[in-house]
Order: structure tokens, then C-alpha cells, then sequence
């Protein structure tokens, strides 16, 4: 297998069940403390914020999302858009910051989600292409694994 993966410069590998655990801590402290619901929130926008707090600035950048699911995690919680599948699969938007593609990446029967995870991170690591990498994993299952991936970098 010798075809050459294109990735963009600037990566973001979400672990969404994650992702959904911690937007669903969110709501569930301040709902009862605002005493009111709280809104989805813009998944475009939670990716601008996590670009920006990576440190990219406005320009023509390219942010490539990569968001590893299960069949327990297969639509984000409390985001919108939410359908992993149908709107956030090859999907991209753009703002004064770039453009923002999307990826969503099952993990199927054959392997665990932590597994696929952790694969797509030494293929980021391997890349050339990539100058940075933003992560959101699940570190309470993984974290370690993770760190140790990271040692080398």
C-alpha cells in the first residue's frame, strides 16, 4: 500500500465520545445553576475556537477534522450540526481563519475506537504535511497511550 495520505498542515483528531461526555458535563452543571436550557452549540464555531486557542490565526489555512466515532458515539451531543454520517462527513466550511474540512471516521467492527484513534495519530505524527496537531482524546481511557505517542514529537 504505497498510495500517500494527503492530510492538511493543521489537524484536529476528536475522540467524539469524548467530545460528547464533556459538552454533556456542560449542560447538565450550568443548566441547573443558569436555571434555564442551554442551547446546542455551533460545531463550526467549537472549531474556530479550538483552532484559535492552537494558536492559527486569520488566513488562508486549511484545518482538517477527523472525528473517530462508535456505534455508542455516532451523532455529537449538544452540537449542531450533530449527524457524523450525513453532515459532517466531507464537509467543509470557510471563515476569515481558512477552511475547515471534515472527516468522519467510523470505527466498524473490526477495531475499538481507542484502536482507531490511536492508529490516525501515528499517522498524523508520520505525515510531513502536518506542522500542527490539535487533540481531543479520551485520556481517561487512553491517555496514557497517547502521552506515549507523543514523546517523540
Amino acid at each position: 500500500m504505497s498510495e500517500k495520505i494527503h492530510l492538511s498542515e493543521n489537524v484536529l483528531l476528536i475522540d467524539v465520545a469524548f467530545l460528547n461526555f464533556v459538552m454533556s458535563d456542560l449542560k447538565r452543571y450550568f443548566e441547573p445553576l443558569l436555571k434555564r436550557q442551554l442551547p446546542d452549540v455551533d460545531f463550526s464555531e467549537l472549531s474556530t475556537y479550538l483552532a484559535l486557542d492552537a494558536g492559527i490565526t486569520e488566513g488562508k489555512n486549511e484545518i482538517q477534522t477527523l472525528l473517530v466515532y462508535d456505534d455508542e458515539s455516532a451523532a455529537l451531543e449538544n452540537c449542531s450540526p450533530s449527524n457524523l454520517k450525513e453532515e459532517l462527513n466531507g464537509v467543509a466550511f470557510t471563515n476569515q481563519f481558512g477552511e475547515f474540512s471534515f472527516a468522519s471516521v467510523p470505527c466498524a467492527d473490526m477495531v475499538s475506537r481507542e484502536d482507531l484513534y490511536l492508529d490516525l495519530l501515528h499517522i498524523v505524527l508520520d505525515s510531513a504535511d502536518v506542522k500542527k496537531l490539535i487533540l481531543i482524546s479520551f485520556n481517561e481511557e487512553y491517555g496514557a497511550k497517547v502521552t506515549e505517542a507523543l514523546k517523540d514529537v
